[in-house]
């Protein structure tokens, strides 16, 4: 769970300085739940 908080801080971060937040929190959300999976099984 930790590296998915990890991702979410560097997606606001770079979301704020590029401007890319919905592109990057899509982007994130995909990488949570591939995470959540990959955990799962």
């Amino acid at each position: 769970m930790a590296v998915v908080i990890l991702f979410n801080l560097l997606g606001e971060a770079l979301s704020e300085k590029y401007g890319i937040k919905r592109r990057v929190r899509k982007h994130l959300k995909g990488k949570a739940l591939l995470f959540k999976k990959s955990r799962l099984k």
